[in-house]
């Protein structure tokens, strides 16, 4: 699960590749505008966990590529 000001916001749709990308869907379209934070978090048993986003690709409305920083293989 995917959180922005501790509220759900998407998820973890699957993994990309090999290189420790994933392909997250938003629960929302977000407007062209959108701009994502040095930090998400994501929820786990409870409690939420921040990472760092190394970069980001948009692919549509709701859905974006992300890397995490550090995080260079499955």
């Amino acid at each position: 699960m995917l959180c922005f000001n501790s509220k759900k916001v998407g998820y973890v749709k699957k993994t990309h590749g090999t290189k420790g990308e994933v392909i997250v869907e938003f629960d929302f379209p977000f407007p062209k505008s959108f701009k994502l934070n040095e930090w998400v978090f994501l929820k786990y048993e409870g409690t939420l966990i921040p990472f760092s986003v190394e970069w980001y690709e948009i692919i549509d409305e709701k859905t974006i590529f992300l890397k995490f920083l550090d995080f260079d293989s499955i």
